[in-house]
């Protein structure tokens, strides 16, 4: 359950950043600019990622023994 509720709270956090980021890239494209990708977002988000993948993993391999 808890795990699930990470995901959604991820997904959301996601869906929110995008549209800030969409928000971003319209005003630099009407400017003729370049709306440049935060690095330590995409890092925050990757590792995010990763500890749920993992969590995921290992309930699936405690329940499965």
């Amino acid at each position: 359950m808890r795990i699930g509720t990470a995901f959604g709270g991820a997904g959301i956090a996601l869906i929110a950043y995008a549209y800030v980021r969409q928000k971003q890239v319209e005003e630099a494209v009407a400017r003729g600019g370049y709306a440049a990708f935060n690095l330590r977002v995409s890092l925050i988000f990757a590792a995010v990622g990763i500890i749920l993948g993992l969590g995921t993993i290992i309930i699936i391999l405690a329940e499965s023994s």
